[in-house]
């Protein structure tokens, strides 16, 4: 039986360590010599046979598309939050636009106000992901009743 745990000190050289600042460390064969006190030759070795570097590779690869995935995940939740908020404050002021189309009594007044739904309309449609097939974006036809 050897005096050193080599399946825990190839842990710490292929997973490395948490530092002082909360990062990884991975640390070098000389590293590992001043800690545990055992040759460069015998953790060389070790080293070798275990295919450490190998390892050490595939386990960093394996964290970093790890990290990537739970990046890509929170910017997916941040991006719908801001979609919805986006939504909901064209919803708002599509009923805002709504309401002051019952005192609109000039046509430049209804003007107004289709071109706001209009842009509100845009801005919900771009929350939830359309992209306005044809471009043509939204028609709003305009009739005043004259006496």
């Amino acid at each position: 039986m050897s005096k050193y745990d080599w399946r825990k000190i190839a842990q710490e050289y292929i997973e490395g360590v948490v530092g002082e600042k909360g990062d990884i460390e991975y640390p070098s064969l000389n590293d590992l010599v001043a800690k545990y006190g055992f040759s460069l030759s015998t953790v060389g070795r070790q080293c070798s046979r275990g295919q450490w570097p190998v390892k050490r590779e595939r386990f960093a690869n394996k964290v970093g598309k790890k990290r990537e995935s739970k990046k890509a995940e929170t910017l997916s939740d941040e991006s719908a939050r801001y979609d919805l908020e986006c939504f909901n404050i064209s919803r708002d002021g599509i009923a805002k636009a709504k309401a002051m189309l019952a005192d609109a009594s000039r046509p430049s007044d209804l003007a107004t106000l289709a071109r706001a739904l209009k842009d509100l309309q845009a801005v919900a449609k771009t929350a939830i992901g359309e992209t306005g097939a044809g471009g043509d974006g939204l028609m709003i036809e305009v009739k005043l009743d004259e006496d």
